[in-house]
């Protein structure tokens, strides 16, 4: 619940903790004809009840306050104050980032939802928790039964303007990177790398070598690409990428081809804070080396 609640753009909660703050950063009218309105209501309906804090109300707010009550539920483009969201679900952020970090966690995040038509419902072959399903290059198999998890559906966290979310999120997807069983398909499914490059990607122009083999997500902005603000947020992602270079030859290949390199070596070369500087530097090394068994220089050319 607290999931669905979190990747909901516009939920609001009045029970929430965070459902206060929000009222205090609405307008002061507004907030004080919700309070008094409310008041009011509840003496017309109880007349044998008393509310003490009607006799503190100042007769002159009263009169100066025109504004309507409005029944409506708030949207989260109505609570906006100063360029910031009422997010009252941000915490939940954190609490994926503490969960994944044991085992339970992270097999609740990428264990396999399957959907399908009720017709392949009731056939007991499409109930299979294997990934015989899915293509290597992401695709499902011929049929109707589709099949995701939810650690797909927080990917797009990444891109919340509220800092907290992406801070949890991507601290979140770094601990799921410690399961090795599942390397291969956070590369080849779910193509892990290019959500944590990304917000790693910035404005810098490409030269054409570059761009070869380089996927044109990361530079078809141009100079409005903007790379992400938050040091924190930068050390997670470049952990998790490290956590898939080390996690075999394999992986190695995979990003070495994906031409990983181009925006690692970018990220350096502006990267001021010194933790996630360190980091990008063991990112190179692994790219850079030589594997085993292959000619010396051989990963320099890719």
């Amino acid at each position: 619940l607290l999931l669905s609640r979190f990747l909901h753009p516009a939920f609001v909660d009045a029970t929430s903790p965070a459902y206060k703050e929000a009222m205090e950063a609405w307008d002061a009218p507004n907030h004080q004809s919700s309070d008094r309105k409310s008041s009011s209501s509840s003496m017309f309906e109880e007349e044998e009840e008393y509310d003490p804090d009607i006799d503190d109300i100042d007769e002159d707010e009263l009169e100066n306050d025109e504004t309507p009550l409005s029944k409506e539920p708030q949207t989260a483009e109505e609570l906006v104050k100063d360029g910031e969201y009422y997010d009252p679900y941000q915490h939940v952020a954190a609490v994926m980032m503490n969960i994944t970090q044991l085992n339970t966690g992270r097999d609740f995040l990428m264990r396999l939802i399957h959907s399908g038509s009720s017709k392949n419902k009731s056939d007991n072959t499409n109930h299979k928790t294997s990934l015989d399903s899915i293509q290597e290059n992401g695709e499902h198999a011929k049929g109707t039964t589709t099949t995701t998890t939810h650690l797909q559906s927080l990917l797009p966290q990444l891109e919340s303007p509220n800092l907290h979310r992406r801070r949890g999120i991507a601290g979140t997807l770094k601990n799921c990177c410690f399961a090795k069983d599942n390397q291969w398909w956070l590369l080849h499914v779910v193509h892990l790398d290019k959500s944590l490059l990304l917000p790693l990607a910035g404005p810098e122009e490409l030269t054409i070598d570059e761009k070869v083999g380089l996927d044109p997500d990361y530079w078809l902005m141009g100079p409005s690409k903007v790379r992400e603000p938050d040091a924190r947020v930068r050390t997670y992602l470049v952990e998790a990428l490290l956590l898939l270079l080390a996690s075999g030859r394999r992986a190695r290949e995979t990003l070495r081809e994906r031409r990983m390199y181009v925006i690692v070596k970018l990220a350096d070369m502006v990267e001021e804070n010194e933790e996630a500087s360190e980091r990008l530097l063991e990112c190179v090394q692994y790219l850079r080396r030589d594997e085993d068994g292959e000619a010396e220089g051989s990963s320099d050319r890719r």
